[in-house]
């Protein structure tokens, strides 16, 4: 709860992102913990009109022995 709150409203388009994609888009992101991250992220894309289709994550944090 607490990242989420910290990544609300963390992303905006740029002023370069001038043509929209005709398709869905998928989202990469570099880790993915919590996911709020890249939750964010899709919203602010949808909120502009750019379809999500998914996201993608190269690696997730190593959990500990304990946790498995």
């Amino acid at each position: 709860t607490q990242r989420q709150q910290e990544v609300t409203d963390a992303f905006s388009l740029g002023r370069g992102f001038r043509r929209r994609p005709t398709r869905a888009v998928l989202l990469l992101d570099d880790i993915y913990t919590t996911g709020a991250t890249a939750q964010s992220a899709a919203q602010t894309l949808q909120q502009q009109g750019v379809e999500v289709c998914g996201i993608v994550a190269i690696a997730t944090p190593r959990r500990s022995e304990s946790a498995r």
